[in-house]
């Protein structure tokens, strides 16, 4: 497996940044909490290949990564609300708008997909904020389970699980 950061993008400032998500599925014989080892190699692909983890700098200088062994923990998923896409606790205009902002601005999204996913067709798209305004403001349905309570989702879907803060605690 292997990353290449695309230069037409912007370089990212100093800071925590993921800029590589890997992610694994559990055999059912891991309980949840439970965790399993993490080891890293030293090249990417043959080991024999000139190849080595590296970043590039802003000057274009070749940064070495050092990645640190670990262990994978399977987390439960966490509880939340469909279509509250700010995590304010109320359904309004700027729930459409940022889901607008995710999609076409570059503004920061929240981690849990599925809350963006309003009506949970397993995508993020022009469709979700569409969906809604139509119910917030033209009396259509509104967004399937969890909507307007803190939940599970109980469609299986592509979209990451919500395994990081959302607008509910359960």
């Amino acid at each position: 497996m292997g990353w290449i950061h695309p230069l037409e993008d912007p370089v990212l400032e100093a800071g925590r940044h993921d800029i590589l998500r890997v992610c694994f599925e559990f055999a059912n014989s891991v309980p949840l909490g439970g965790c399993r080892p993490l080891r890293f190699v030293s090249c990417l692909g043959n080991p024999v290949a000139p190849v080595r983890n590296v970043i590039t700098g802003v000057d274009g200088s070749s940064i070495p990564l050092t990645p640190a062994d670990g262990e994978v923990c399977r987390l439960p998923e966490k509880p939340f609300e469909r279509g509250d896409a700010n995590g304010d606790g109320s359904f309004d205009i700027s729930d459409p708008i940022l889901i607008l902002g995710c999609l076409f601005l570059d503004t920061r999204c929240p981690r849990c997909a599925d809350v963006l996913d309003a009506n949970d067709d397993g995508r993020v798209d022009i469709s979700d904020p569409v969906y809604l305004l139509g119910w917030r403001f033209q009396g259509g349905e509104s967004p399937p389970p969890p909507a307007l309570d803190c939940g599970l989702d109980p469609t299986p879907d592509d979209l990451r699980d919500c395994e990081g803060d959302t607008s509910c605690a359960g």
